[in-house]
């Protein structure tokens, strides 16, 4: 396979993934607002400063390996395109859906710097 056609194809997967976190999130936002209730943007350990060892404990909270998915050494999924994270849900008017860890967070150069969610 060609490197141009094996960059499209991970820029195809790449798409198809943020389009199923997002729909994930919809979906979480939806059953929050059912129940009066707000919810955070999305994290993902290795974003936001959240150090990618993390993802250890994602997983052992949710018993990641049942859903086919492994972790390296290094705590990369497998296979490549899986992602994971959280979703903060809390009662309206208390900053759940407001909270950004940019704010705290010291690394100015970050490609996903969320520049309009200041607490």
């Amino acid at each position: 396979m060609s490197q141009g056609r094996a960059a499209v194809l991970d820029a195809i997967g790449s798409d198809a993934v943020g389009r199923v976190a997002d729909f994930v999130q919809a979906s979480v936002k939806e059953i929050a607002k059912n129940q009066g209730l707000v919810i955070s943007p999305r994290f993902s350990p290795g974003y936001c400063d959240w150090d990618i060892s993390q993802q250890q404990v994602l997983f052992r909270a949710v018993d990641g390996d049942s859903a086919g998915i492994q972790l390296t050494e290094g705590c990369l999924m497998i296979p490549r395109k899986s992602i994971s994270g959280i979703i903060g849900v809390g009662p309206p008017n208390r900053g759940v859906e407001r909270y950004n860890p940019c704010r705290t967070c010291h690394k100015r150069d970050c490609r996903g710097r969320r520049h309009n969610l200041w607490i």
